[in-house]
Protein backbone atom coordinates (compact mmCIF):
# COMPACT_ATOMS: atom_id res chain seq x y z
CA UNK A 1 0.00 0.00 0.00
CA UNK A 2 1.10 3.31 -0.72
CA UNK A 3 1.13 4.96 2.95
CA UNK A 4 3.38 1.99 3.98
CA UNK A 5 5.92 2.99 1.78
CA UNK A 6 5.82 6.47 2.28
CA UNK A 7 5.94 5.59 6.02
CA UNK A 8 8.76 3.69 6.11
CA UNK A 9 10.78 5.94 3.05
CA UNK A 10 10.36 9.20 6.21
CA UNK A 11 11.35 6.94 8.58
CA UNK A 12 15.30 8.01 7.12
CA UNK A 13 14.11 11.73 7.44
CA UNK A 14 12.73 12.86 10.99
CA UNK A 15 12.00 16.97 10.18
CA UNK A 16 9.57 15.11 7.45
CA UNK A 17 8.76 12.50 9.16
CA UNK A 18 7.59 14.73 12.27
CA UNK A 19 5.61 17.26 9.37
CA UNK A 20 4.04 14.16 7.76
CA UNK A 21 2.39 12.55 10.51
CA UNK A 22 1.09 16.01 11.78
CA UNK A 23 -1.23 16.13 8.89
CA UNK A 24 -1.53 12.34 8.13
CA UNK A 25 -5.11 12.02 8.86
CA UNK A 26 -5.89 15.08 6.74
CA UNK A 27 -3.55 14.03 3.89
CA UNK A 28 -4.72 10.36 4.01
CA UNK A 29 -8.51 11.56 4.18
CA UNK A 30 -7.88 13.74 1.27
CA UNK A 31 -6.46 10.75 -0.78
CA UNK A 32 -9.55 8.64 -0.44
CA UNK A 33 -11.61 11.58 -1.09
CA UNK A 34 -10.18 12.78 -4.68
CA UNK A 35 -9.77 8.50 -5.43
CA UNK A 36 -14.04 8.86 -4.74
CA UNK A 37 -14.76 11.59 -6.34
CA UNK A 38 -12.55 10.37 -9.67
CA UNK A 39 -13.99 6.49 -9.11
CA UNK A 40 -10.19 5.43 -9.23
CA UNK A 41 -10.01 3.34 -5.88
CA UNK A 42 -12.80 1.92 -4.02
CA UNK A 43 -11.44 -1.25 -1.78
CA UNK A 44 -11.47 -1.86 1.50
CA UNK A 45 -7.95 -2.75 2.69
CA UNK A 46 -9.18 -4.73 6.03
CA UNK A 47 -12.76 -6.37 6.40
CA UNK A 48 -13.08 -8.20 9.69
CA UNK A 49 -15.93 -11.05 10.16
CA UNK A 50 -17.75 -12.06 13.03
CA UNK A 51 -18.28 -15.53 12.50
CA UNK A 52 -20.27 -16.25 15.32
CA UNK A 53 -21.08 -15.12 18.79
CA UNK A 54 -20.68 -19.30 20.19
CA UNK A 55 -18.02 -19.06 22.30
CA UNK A 56 -16.73 -22.01 25.10
CA UNK A 57 -15.57 -18.96 27.16
CA UNK A 58 -17.36 -16.48 29.21
CA UNK A 59 -15.46 -13.50 29.35
CA UNK A 60 -17.02 -10.63 31.63
CA UNK A 61 -15.38 -7.82 29.24
CA UNK A 62 -16.71 -9.25 25.72
CA UNK A 63 -17.52 -6.34 23.83
CA UNK A 64 -19.63 -8.89 21.72
CA UNK A 65 -21.18 -10.25 24.40
CA UNK A 66 -20.40 -13.48 23.10
CA UNK A 67 -21.35 -16.86 24.45
CA UNK A 68 -25.55 -16.66 23.91
CA UNK A 69 -25.74 -18.78 20.89
CA UNK A 70 -28.23 -17.18 18.14
CA UNK A 71 -30.35 -18.59 15.51
CA UNK A 72 -29.91 -15.89 13.12
CA UNK A 73 -26.62 -16.66 11.61
CA UNK A 74 -25.31 -15.91 8.28
CA UNK A 75 -25.47 -18.88 6.11
CA UNK A 76 -22.30 -20.51 4.38
CA UNK A 77 -23.35 -19.58 1.04
CA UNK A 78 -23.74 -15.98 2.14
CA UNK A 79 -20.91 -15.60 3.45
CA UNK A 80 -18.72 -17.77 0.68
CA UNK A 81 -20.32 -14.87 -1.56
CA UNK A 82 -19.35 -12.13 -0.03
CA UNK A 83 -15.34 -13.45 0.08
CA UNK A 84 -16.16 -13.61 -3.47
CA UNK A 85 -16.78 -10.08 -3.75
CA UNK A 86 -13.85 -9.26 -2.04
CA UNK A 87 -11.46 -11.34 -3.77
CA UNK A 88 -12.67 -9.37 -6.86
CA UNK A 89 -12.65 -5.91 -5.07
CA UNK A 90 -9.25 -6.71 -4.02
CA UNK A 91 -9.58 -6.78 -0.12
CA UNK A 92 -5.69 -7.10 1.50
CA UNK A 93 -6.98 -8.85 4.65
CA UNK A 94 -9.53 -10.71 6.09
CA UNK A 95 -9.88 -11.22 9.89
CA UNK A 96 -12.15 -13.72 10.89
CA UNK A 97 -13.10 -13.16 14.92
CA UNK A 98 -15.81 -14.15 17.09
CA UNK A 99 -17.10 -15.28 19.64
CA UNK A 100 -15.38 -17.85 18.94
CA UNK A 101 -14.74 -18.51 15.52
CA UNK A 102 -13.37 -22.29 15.09
CA UNK A 103 -17.09 -23.30 17.07
CA UNK A 104 -18.64 -22.45 13.13
CA UNK A 105 -18.41 -25.83 11.30
CA UNK A 106 -17.87 -24.19 7.78
CA UNK A 107 -15.10 -21.89 8.90
CA UNK A 108 -12.56 -24.19 7.20
CA UNK A 109 -14.81 -23.83 3.81
CA UNK A 110 -14.15 -20.01 4.29
CA UNK A 111 -10.84 -20.33 5.15
CA UNK A 112 -10.62 -22.30 1.23
CA UNK A 113 -12.79 -19.70 -0.80
CA UNK A 114 -10.61 -16.71 0.91
CA UNK A 115 -7.41 -18.19 -0.55
CA UNK A 116 -9.26 -19.19 -3.64
CA UNK A 117 -10.12 -15.46 -3.69
CA UNK A 118 -6.50 -14.17 -3.73
CA UNK A 119 -6.72 -13.06 -0.16
CA UNK A 120 -3.52 -13.13 1.02
CA UNK A 121 -3.96 -11.51 4.69
CA UNK A 122 -6.36 -14.59 5.73
CA UNK A 123 -6.07 -13.41 9.79
CA UNK A 124 -7.61 -15.83 12.57
CA UNK A 125 -8.51 -13.81 16.01
CA UNK A 126 -9.21 -17.14 18.44
CA UNK A 127 -8.77 -17.72 22.06
CA UNK A 128 -6.67 -20.80 21.25
CA UNK A 129 -8.60 -23.24 23.75
CA UNK A 130 -9.54 -25.13 20.27
CA UNK A 131 -6.26 -25.00 18.29
CA UNK A 132 -4.85 -28.79 19.45
CA UNK A 133 -8.63 -30.24 17.83
CA UNK A 134 -8.39 -28.72 14.37
CA UNK A 135 -4.06 -28.58 13.69
CA UNK A 136 -4.66 -30.49 10.15
CA UNK A 137 -7.05 -28.23 8.96
CA UNK A 138 -5.07 -24.74 10.51
CA UNK A 139 -1.83 -26.18 8.52
CA UNK A 140 -3.53 -25.92 5.16
CA UNK A 141 -5.53 -22.57 6.42
CA UNK A 142 -3.30 -20.44 4.51
CA UNK A 143 -2.90 -17.65 8.27
CA UNK A 144 -0.81 -15.31 7.48
CA UNK A 145 -1.77 -14.11 11.13
CA UNK A 146 -3.02 -14.90 13.88
CA UNK A 147 -4.55 -13.17 17.47
CA UNK A 148 -4.64 -15.16 20.39
CA UNK A 149 -6.38 -13.19 23.79
CA UNK A 150 -4.38 -13.42 27.23
CA UNK A 151 -5.04 -11.45 29.71
CA UNK A 152 -2.29 -11.75 32.58
CA UNK A 153 -0.81 -14.29 34.27
CA UNK A 154 -2.28 -17.53 34.02
CA UNK A 155 -4.40 -16.83 37.74
CA UNK A 156 -6.15 -13.77 36.62
CA UNK A 157 -6.29 -14.81 32.58
CA UNK A 158 -8.09 -18.26 34.17
CA UNK A 159 -10.83 -16.07 36.60
CA UNK A 160 -11.33 -14.29 33.49
CA UNK A 161 -12.19 -16.37 30.84
CA UNK A 162 -13.96 -19.11 33.88
CA UNK A 163 -12.08 -22.06 32.50
CA UNK A 164 -9.00 -23.62 34.16
CA UNK A 165 -5.74 -23.81 31.58
CA UNK A 166 -7.43 -21.21 29.23
CA UNK A 167 -3.60 -19.75 29.39
CA UNK A 168 -1.30 -22.84 29.35
CA UNK A 169 -4.09 -23.64 26.11
CA UNK A 170 -3.33 -20.28 24.33
CA UNK A 171 0.62 -20.16 24.64
CA UNK A 172 0.37 -23.87 23.59
CA UNK A 173 -1.92 -22.19 20.73
CA UNK A 174 0.94 -19.38 19.83
CA UNK A 175 3.52 -22.35 19.76
CA UNK A 176 1.58 -24.46 17.13
CA UNK A 177 1.07 -21.60 14.97
CA UNK A 178 4.87 -20.49 14.98
CA UNK A 179 5.78 -24.33 14.41
CA UNK A 180 3.24 -24.72 11.33
CA UNK A 181 5.04 -20.97 9.81
CA UNK A 182 2.03 -18.55 10.73
CA UNK A 183 4.49 -15.04 10.44
CA UNK A 184 2.96 -12.86 12.35
CA UNK A 185 1.36 -13.86 15.97
CA UNK A 186 -0.52 -10.95 17.77
CA UNK A 187 -0.86 -12.12 21.77
CA UNK A 188 -3.82 -9.68 22.78
CA UNK A 189 -4.27 -8.27 25.71
CA UNK A 190 -7.40 -6.14 27.52
CA UNK A 191 -5.99 -4.42 29.96
CA UNK A 192 -8.66 -3.86 32.42
CA UNK A 193 -8.59 -2.74 36.49
CA UNK A 194 -8.27 -6.64 37.53
CA UNK A 195 -5.42 -7.11 35.47
CA UNK A 196 -3.05 -3.45 34.97
CA UNK A 197 -1.25 -3.83 38.61
CA UNK A 198 0.21 -7.13 37.07
CA UNK A 199 1.35 -6.22 33.53
CA UNK A 200 5.07 -5.96 34.47
CA UNK A 201 4.58 -9.44 35.66
CA UNK A 202 3.08 -10.83 32.72
CA UNK A 203 5.03 -8.74 30.78
CA UNK A 204 8.01 -11.61 31.19
CA UNK A 205 5.69 -14.09 29.77
CA UNK A 206 5.32 -12.30 26.82
CA UNK A 207 8.72 -11.72 25.98
CA UNK A 208 9.59 -15.03 25.91
CA UNK A 209 6.80 -16.63 24.26
CA UNK A 210 6.45 -17.40 20.60
CA UNK A 211 4.42 -13.91 20.04
CA UNK A 212 5.90 -11.33 17.69
CA UNK A 213 3.72 -8.38 19.00
CA UNK A 214 1.76 -7.54 21.83
CA UNK A 215 -1.01 -5.55 21.43
CA UNK A 216 -2.46 -3.92 24.52
CA UNK A 217 -5.87 -2.51 24.19
CA UNK A 218 -8.09 -0.01 26.77
CA UNK A 219 -11.78 -1.55 27.32
CA UNK A 220 -14.86 0.38 25.85
CA UNK A 221 -18.23 0.48 27.42
CA UNK A 222 -20.25 -1.93 25.11
CA UNK A 223 -21.23 -5.58 25.42
CA UNK A 224 -20.88 -6.78 28.50
CA UNK A 225 -18.18 -4.12 29.50
CA UNK A 226 -21.31 -1.63 28.89
CA UNK A 227 -22.33 -0.74 32.56
CA UNK A 228 -18.81 -2.40 34.22
CA UNK A 229 -17.13 0.17 36.11
CA UNK A 230 -15.00 -2.26 37.38
CA UNK A 231 -13.28 -3.50 33.99
CA UNK A 232 -12.77 -0.19 32.69
CA UNK A 233 -9.95 2.21 33.37
CA UNK A 234 -9.54 5.71 34.61
CA UNK A 235 -7.47 8.52 33.20
CA UNK A 236 -4.76 7.72 35.57
CA UNK A 237 -4.69 3.76 34.49
CA UNK A 238 -4.49 4.84 31.36
CA UNK A 239 -1.70 7.26 31.71
CA UNK A 240 0.15 4.47 33.93
CA UNK A 241 -0.39 2.13 30.92
CA UNK A 242 1.23 4.61 28.43
CA UNK A 243 4.22 4.42 30.61
CA UNK A 244 4.21 1.00 30.62
CA UNK A 245 4.45 0.63 27.17
CA UNK A 246 7.19 3.43 26.70
CA UNK A 247 8.95 1.03 28.64
CA UNK A 248 7.94 -2.16 27.00
CA UNK A 249 8.95 -1.02 23.97
CA UNK A 250 12.96 -1.21 24.47
CA UNK A 251 12.28 -4.68 24.74
CA UNK A 252 9.73 -6.39 22.99
CA UNK A 253 7.73 -4.93 19.92
CA UNK A 254 4.42 -3.65 21.62
CA UNK A 255 1.36 -1.48 20.21
CA UNK A 256 -1.75 -0.02 21.91
CA UNK A 257 -4.83 -0.92 19.60
CA UNK A 258 -6.98 1.43 17.20
CA UNK A 259 -9.46 2.18 19.43
CA UNK A 260 -7.72 4.41 21.57
CA UNK A 261 -7.53 6.83 18.92
CA UNK A 262 -4.92 9.36 18.39
CA UNK A 263 -2.12 9.63 20.67
CA UNK A 264 -0.56 12.92 20.17
CA UNK A 265 3.30 12.84 20.56
CA UNK A 266 2.88 9.65 21.85
CA UNK A 267 1.77 8.05 18.42
CA UNK A 268 5.07 7.31 17.01
CA UNK A 269 5.59 5.39 20.02
CA UNK A 270 3.03 3.01 20.89
CA UNK A 271 2.28 2.52 17.12
CA UNK A 272 4.19 0.88 14.36
CA UNK A 273 2.26 3.25 11.74
CA UNK A 274 0.60 7.11 12.18
CA UNK A 275 -3.35 6.49 13.54
CA UNK A 276 -6.14 6.68 11.06
CA UNK A 277 -9.66 5.92 11.52
CA UNK A 278 -10.52 4.02 8.66
CA UNK A 279 -14.35 2.99 9.69
CA UNK A 280 -16.49 2.70 6.59
CA UNK A 281 -13.56 4.17 4.32
CA UNK A 282 -10.75 1.32 4.19
CA UNK A 283 -12.29 -0.99 6.50
CA UNK A 284 -15.79 -2.84 7.89
CA UNK A 285 -16.86 -5.37 9.30
CA UNK A 286 -19.52 -8.34 9.10
CA UNK A 287 -21.56 -9.27 11.90
CA UNK A 288 -22.52 -12.90 12.61
CA UNK A 289 -26.16 -12.15 11.69
CA UNK A 290 -24.89 -10.63 8.39
CA UNK A 291 -25.41 -6.77 8.99
CA UNK A 292 -22.37 -4.91 7.47
CA UNK A 293 -20.98 -1.52 9.63
CA UNK A 294 -18.56 0.48 9.33
CA UNK A 295 -16.21 0.04 12.29
CA UNK A 296 -15.59 -3.82 13.81
CA UNK A 297 -16.28 -2.33 17.40
CA UNK A 298 -19.28 -1.05 16.72
CA UNK A 299 -21.92 -4.35 16.91
CA UNK A 300 -24.98 -1.64 17.32
CA UNK A 301 -26.85 -2.34 14.54
CA UNK A 302 -27.91 0.97 14.20
CA UNK A 303 -24.50 1.56 12.25
CA UNK A 304 -25.24 -1.27 9.73
CA UNK A 305 -25.16 -0.26 5.83
CA UNK A 306 -26.62 -2.87 4.40
CA UNK A 307 -27.48 -6.96 5.33
CA UNK A 308 -25.65 -9.68 3.43
CA UNK A 309 -29.10 -11.67 3.44
CA UNK A 310 -30.78 -9.26 1.22
CA UNK A 311 -27.72 -7.30 -0.26
CA UNK A 312 -24.01 -7.98 -1.91
CA UNK A 313 -20.70 -6.95 -0.39
CA UNK A 314 -19.88 -5.61 -3.66
CA UNK A 315 -22.51 -3.41 -3.83
CA UNK A 316 -23.06 -2.19 0.16
CA UNK A 317 -19.23 -1.09 0.16
CA UNK A 318 -19.84 0.54 -3.63
CA UNK A 319 -22.79 2.52 -2.30
CA UNK A 320 -22.94 2.79 0.93
CA UNK A 321 -20.90 4.39 3.76
CA UNK A 322 -22.34 7.80 3.17
CA UNK A 323 -21.68 8.59 6.66
CA UNK A 324 -18.33 8.01 6.68
CA UNK A 325 -17.56 10.00 4.09
CA UNK A 326 -17.24 13.20 6.51
CA UNK A 327 -16.12 12.31 9.47
CA UNK A 328 -17.94 13.45 12.68
CA UNK A 329 -16.12 15.21 15.41
CA UNK A 330 -16.44 16.62 18.60
CA UNK A 331 -17.07 20.82 19.10
CA UNK A 332 -13.22 21.36 20.36
CA UNK A 333 -11.85 19.60 17.02
CA UNK A 334 -12.01 22.27 14.41
CA UNK A 335 -9.39 24.86 17.45
CA UNK A 336 -7.58 21.55 18.23
CA UNK A 337 -3.96 21.48 16.84
CA UNK A 338 -3.89 17.77 16.87
CA UNK A 339 -6.79 17.98 14.03
CA UNK A 340 -4.93 17.68 11.32
CA UNK A 341 -2.92 14.44 12.46
CA UNK A 342 -6.56 12.89 14.06
CA UNK A 343 -8.95 13.72 12.08
CA UNK A 344 -11.80 13.36 14.71
CA UNK A 345 -10.21 10.44 16.18
CA UNK A 346 -11.64 6.69 16.42
CA UNK A 347 -15.40 6.37 15.67
CA UNK A 348 -15.91 4.02 18.61
CA UNK A 349 -14.24 5.88 21.17
CA UNK A 350 -16.45 9.00 19.90
CA UNK A 351 -19.43 7.02 19.89
CA UNK A 352 -19.09 4.63 22.82
CA UNK A 353 -17.27 6.89 25.17
CA UNK A 354 -17.89 10.62 23.79
CA UNK A 355 -14.49 11.44 24.03
CA UNK A 356 -10.88 11.42 22.89
CA UNK A 357 -7.80 10.87 25.52
CA UNK A 358 -6.08 14.19 25.35
CA UNK A 359 -6.62 15.24 28.46
CA UNK A 360 -3.88 12.41 29.43
CA UNK A 361 -1.31 12.46 26.43
CA UNK A 362 -1.82 16.01 26.43
CA UNK A 363 0.67 16.33 29.43
CA UNK A 364 3.95 15.02 28.34
CA UNK A 365 5.51 15.54 31.27
CA UNK A 366 4.03 12.40 32.66
CA UNK A 367 5.35 10.38 30.46
CA UNK A 368 9.08 8.79 30.33
CA UNK A 369 10.06 7.59 26.66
Amino acid sequence: MVFERVDRALQRFPGLNKMYRGHYGQIRRTFYDVNRKLKLVNTPLYVHWHATYDCNFHCAHCGADAGKRKSNLLGTAEIVDAVKDMGILGVKTFIITGGEPLLRSDIFEVFAEAREAGILGLTLATNGYLVEDFKEELVIAGLSTVHVSIDGPAEINDKIRGIRGASQKAFQALRFFEENGVKTRVLNTLVHKENIRDLKRFSREVYQSPATLWNLQIPLRVGRSRNCDVMCLDDEEIAYLFSFMLKVRRHFPVQIASHAGYLGPLDHLLRPTPFFCGAGVENCAILADGEVVGCQILYDTAYAEGNLKETSFREIWQEKYGRFKMPEKGKECPSCPHFSACRGGCVALRKIEGRCLREIWGDETVFEA
